[in-house]
């Protein structure tokens, strides 16, 4: 470009800007370098600028950067460009080489998003040649250089200047709706860096928005084993800007004329019919179906009560019939018209597809996080066609986001939000993040409230410069990120929660610091290394010593305790331990009189005024405890040769008994020690047996003469901590350095900052409703078996769906009048229309969600107990003892009722309401829950693999071979038992049979012949 034509655009740029002089001073007063720009602004101001724009994007944004950096209000800015002209809107899969270096931008989804770090992001070089400027895309670990300039020129160019900032890498995917046929979608990476990944960004990149990105197409060079650069280059966005594009219904934008039709639609005493009709109207019949679709998108009331138990509001429905009933096009259509909505086929699904999974980055070398469909569906609603079909660890994957709506997979988010002097508890005791590598860490289980050593599932770390939230009191130091996931309760609650630091609602909080230790693999003995004399010993005294030792490890972790607190090792071959309390002398004198008829050492007892001291000799023990530390402060536990991880409870308890005996308060309140090693252990083991321990610095030594630093450890059995926000415990504070976060099987595990232990983790949100469908095992749905032989799901993954629906295809002449009535109309094009149009229908549904909380009333809550009580009286009267209805369904009711009452616009829940859900309800039950040999509702005919009336005949059948032994003895001969129980059908009692045979109760030992086991 040639230097006049330079110098017309830079004045036409700061006359663009004089027209954006309230946008920059905004961005001024908030301290803010960047501006956001119109292309249709930049056009009509200067069309030569526009165009110069399109033909040559880098150097003309630089050149507008610099314009706007000589206007003198903004040092170093950023020009971000809201839009572009739609001739520059691209597909991924049309992207060719031909877009190369010019500005486009496309639509999508972030599939995956890694994690921010520091790096050089873009290096510009010029050509000795011609003098042409070069710039070059860093996205490879290995600094690159221009393979070649446009003039021919090859290798040696000059590094003019290198861009370092923060940078992170998306995979941007096309979305599912600008696919057509059987296309899969394409992706393609995109790099963000400075302001465009600083936290306030983080909602927009989260995997599963979908978002447009505006930004200059680059070639990535693809390097060879060899060292050589391939001819094949892979291609990138380096983008300008992103703009989110979808929103949930909580985030739809409702214009006053909107809100005017929506409450003269709330008016109709019809809308709910209105509602119904306008779901899938191509779709003949199904009104209950079609209703339940309708609360299912409106959803219940989520609640939280104050004891931390949260209800979901979110409703599941699960579709089972015949194969032609419109199930997939039911799915498909309620995937369309729901914000967030994921349609996605069983078969072709993964538990990661379905959750979330970690993958490795290739690009920046780091960790991604990949969005499964239940996440990108976070505040809408998924649909999965042929359930039945994935894989059973897949479908396990499920379980947690149905119910608890989260998906753990650290079980936590790939985001960092640890401070870098946080350290973790690992099998080898406290570690500083870079310093774990392959250790297992201490985990906690939620559900069951136990500590466990597992395997990590990657590290992630970047560079944050942000606000943190430190919460500090004489037992707590935790410096974490506010969108930290917390382990809390609220004071004086029961169950504990999880919360983003910065949405914590209570002012007084309490965390946990310990829990209760498992570990399935303890070991039993500890092998002392054998050893070798410098002499050639052939007595029996030195031969033993070569050879290892076994010793129990109950008896080795006792010793050990002892002589890490009160011995030492002497002149070689003597350790000594020495003790004043006669009590404790008799409990170490017998420890080692054990020990040496394992060893076979000579123990001598030394008796003074004041103490008691045993010397033992023996080369073997000698030289192992020598690495252990000869000076007090240089003791260590040897962590290399006995991990944490392979202790149990008992035998941690052991040790700790023994190392407070000597170094420990008569009271139990406290441990000393001059090792830190030693206090670092210590306190681990006090953490993982169960009590809550933290360490201090007691005394420095260099302020007493020649003493050593002195580290205190503080005990309790108050294992929760105390937090409150009112009193200044939680301050947020400015922070600038790494941060990190493990990604693990549990969620949770055991941290430690300054001496403090606390217990945190992270998870993913998965708040979605889920619309299943799924065809029977052989082919048509058959009424009289129960819904668990016709389908391949397990009992505990149907139970969590509130609604279950059977559409079967049968012979009726009416009915099949009415559909092909109404598909050939279809045809014909005569258009079906909605009763409700699908841009209103959304904004309805999005004011109710925004607006409505219904509680429930009086009315509506008689209603709902009375059916639930009748239901259950029903079932206890009859003969098989069946139950009929349980809490779950109970929930489920209230979700319903609550979800009808949003359909009207109306705060209260009203008896109306009520009714609608008890008949969906008792449909439902109906269809899935009937027993037709009992003639009584039984709900373990879909929520176990056994129904009642089943189980009462298998009961009956164990119970008649007991009888029958008095006369046949144990061996009971099948004929005979026949006889006995007349009443069965032969497949009942075949049935009977072989569900005994498989469960272990009875066994055949011969032919015709059963017994008890």
């Amino acid at each position: 470009m040639a230097q006049q034509d330079m110098q017309e655009l830079i004045n036409d740029a700061k006359i663009f800007f004089d027209s954006y002089k309230k946008d920059i001073g905004e961005s001024v007063r908030k301290g803010r370098k960047v501006v956001f720009a119109n292309f249709g602004d930049l056009a009509s101001s200067s069309p030569a600028l526009a165009e110069a724009l399109m033909s040559n994007p880098e150097e003309v944004l630089q050149l507008l950067e610099t314009a706007l950096e000589e206007s003198g209000l903004i040092k170093n800015p950023r020009l971000r460009f809201n839009d572009l002209p739609e001739t520059q809107k691209v597909k991924i899969r049309t992207i060719r080489a031909s877009h190369l270096n010019q500005m486009i931008f496309f639509e999508g989804l972030v599939r995956q998003a890694s994690e921010v770090r520091p790096q050089v992001v873009n290096a510009r070089f010029e050509c000795p040649s011609c003098g042409t400027v070069i710039s070059v895309l860093q996205i490879e670990k290995k600094f690159r250089e221009p393979s070649r300039c446009s003039c021919g020129r090859k290798g040696q160019f000059n590094l003019l200047s290198k861009s370092m900032v923060d940078a992170q890498r998306l995979v941007i995917e096309e979305s599912p709706e600008s696919l057509t046929g059987g296309e899969q979608p394409r992706r393609l990476n995109v790099f963000l860096k400075e302001d465009l990944v600083e936290p306030n960004m983080e909602e927009k990149t989260t995997p599963g928005s979908k978002v447009r990105v505006l930004g200059i197409l680059k070639e990535v060079p693809v390097p060879l084993p060899s060292g050589s650069i391939s001819t094949r280059f892979d291609l990138a966005l380096e983008a300008n800007n992103l703009i989110p594009l979808e929103t949930t219904y909580e985030d739809l934008d409702i214009s006053e004329e909107d809100e005017r039709q929506i409450q003269e639609l709330a008016e109709d005493p019809e809308v709910f019919t209105k509602l119904r009709d306008s779901i899938a109207s191509s779709i003949w019949g199904y009104e209950q179906i079609k209703e339940s679709l309708v609360l299912q998108m409106f959803g219940g009331v989520k609640k939280r009560s104050d004891d931390g138990t949260i209800s979901r509001g979110d409703i599941h429905l699960f579709l089972i019939g015949d194969p032609g009933v419109a199930k997939s096009v039911t799915l498909k259509f309620i995937s369309n018209i729901a914000p967030k909505g994921r349609y996605i086929v069983g078969k072709a699904a993964t538990g990661a597809g379905i959750t979330a999974t970690v993958v490795r980055d290739e690009f920046l070398k780091g960790w991604s996080l990949e969005a499964g469909a239940m996440v990108l569906a976070n505040k809408g609603i998924i649909c999965i066609d042929e359930i039945e079909k994935m894989d059973p660890s897949d479908r396990s994957a499920m379980h947690e986001a149905l119910e608890q709506q989260t998906v753990t997979i650290s079980k936590a988010n790939v985001q960092a939000c640890y401070s870098e002097d946080t350290e973790v508890l690992t099998e080898e005791g406290w570690k500083k993040y870079s310093e774990v590598g392959n250790l297992k860490i201490a985990q906690f289980d939620t559900n069951l409230n136990s500590i466990k050593f597992l395997p990590h599932k990657g590290l992630f770390t970047y560079k944050y410069s942000d606000k943190m939230h430190h919460y500090k009191t004489r037992r707590v130091d935790m410096l974490v990120t506010p969108n930290h996931k917390m382990l809390i309760k609220k004071e004086g609650g029961k169950n504990y929660e999880q919360y983003k630091s910065e949405e914590i609602p209570y002012k007084r909080i309490k965390a946990l610091n310990s829990g209760d230790y498992v570990c399935s693999n303890d070991i039993k003995t500890f092998k002392l290394p054998g050893i070798k004399h410098k002499q050639k010993r052939t007595h029996h005294k030195y031969v033993h010593q070569h050879r290892d030792k076994e010793i129990p490890i109950d008896l080795w972790l006792e010793f050990l305790g002892y002589y890490l607190t009160e011995g030492g090792v002497e002149t070689s071959p003597t350790i000594g331990i020495t003790q004043k309390d006669k009590e404790n002398i008799a409990r170490i004198k017998a420890c080692l009189k054990k020990l040496s008829d394992v060893l076979g050492f000579t123990l001598t007892e030394i008796e003074k005024e004041e103490y008691t001291k045993f010397k033992i000799t023996n080369a073997q023990l000698f030289t192992y405890l020598s690495k252990l530390g000869r000076k007090s402060y240089q003791k260590k536990f040897p962590v290399e040769d006995l991990h944490l991880s392979s202790l149990s409870k008992e035998q941690l308890e052991i040790l700790y008994h023994a190392m407070m005996l000597g170094d420990g308060t008569s009271d139990y309140k406290s441990y000393g020690s001059t090792s830190s090693q030693l206090s670092d252990i210590f306190q681990a083991v006090v953490c993982l047996i169960g009590k809550s321990a933290h360490k201090g610095l007691h005394y420095e030594g260099r302020k007493r003469g020649s003493r050593k630093d002195m580290y205190r450890i503080s005990l309790s059995n108050m294992v929760e901590l105390s937090i409150r926000k009112d009193m200044g415990h939680m301050k947020e504070i400015s922070y600038n350095g790494r941060v990190f976060c493990f990604r693990t099987s549990t969620g949770f595990f055991v941290t430690r900052r300054n001496g403090k232990i606390a217990i945190q983790g992270n998870t993913l949100s998965a708040e979605t409703s889920v619309l299943a469908a799924g065809n029977p095992k052989f082919g048509r749905f058959e009424p009289l078996q129960s819904i668990n032989e016709q389908i391949d799901l397990p009992p505990a993954l149907i139970n969590r769906f509130d609604l279950i629906f059977v559409l079967r295809d049968l012979p009726d002449q009416a009915q099949d009048d009415a559909i092909a009535t109404h598909v050939l109309n279809m045809h014909q094009a005569k258009e079906v229309k909605p009763e409700i149009d699908s841009d209103l229908f959304k904004k309805y549904v999005a004011y109710a969600k925004q607006k409505i909380r219904p509680v429930l009333t009086e009315e509506a809550v008689e209603e709902i107990k009375n059916f639930y009580v009748k239901m259950r009286k029903a079932s206890q009267e009859g003969e098989s003892r069946s139950i009929s209805i349980s809490a779950r369904q109970l929930q489920g009711l209230v979700r319903l009722s609550e979800a009808h009452a949003k359909t009207r616009l109306s705060q209260t829940v009203d008896k109306e309401d009520a009714l609608v859900a008890i008949q969906l309800t008792n449909y439902y039950l109906m269809q899935v829950g009937y027993d037709p040999e009992t003639k009584t509702f039984d709900i373990d005919r879909f929520t176990t693999k056994v129904s009642s009336s089943k189980r009462n005949k298998i009961v009956l059948l164990k119970d008649t071979i007991k009888k029958m032994e008095e006369r046949f003895g144990k061996q009971i001969p099948i004929e005979n038992l026949r006889e006995e129980l007349k009443d069965y059908s032969d497949q009942e009692f075949d049935e009977t049979i072989e569900n005994l045979k498989k469960s272990g109760d009875i066994f055949q030992p011969k032919k015709g012949f059963v017994q008890n086991v």
